[in-house]
């Protein structure tokens, strides 16, 4: 369920918090927790589509 572009911020993360740059780390995690919300919501509505819930 994690995404390609999910892990790449990830990482931009540990560059960040490696440089002590706890503003930025945190404004991308902001970013991490919408874009995973976006894919679960997507998940949710294709599992409905196919009657799975």
């Amino acid at each position: 369920m994690i995404t390609q572009k999910i892990r790449t911020m990830m990482s931009e993360v540990d560059r960040h918090i490696s440089k002590k740059e706890r503003l930025k780390a945190m404004t991308k995690i902001e970013d991490i927790v919408e874009e995973f919300n976006k894919v679960k919501q997507e998940q949710m509505t294709k599992a409905k589509q196919e009657k799975k819930i």
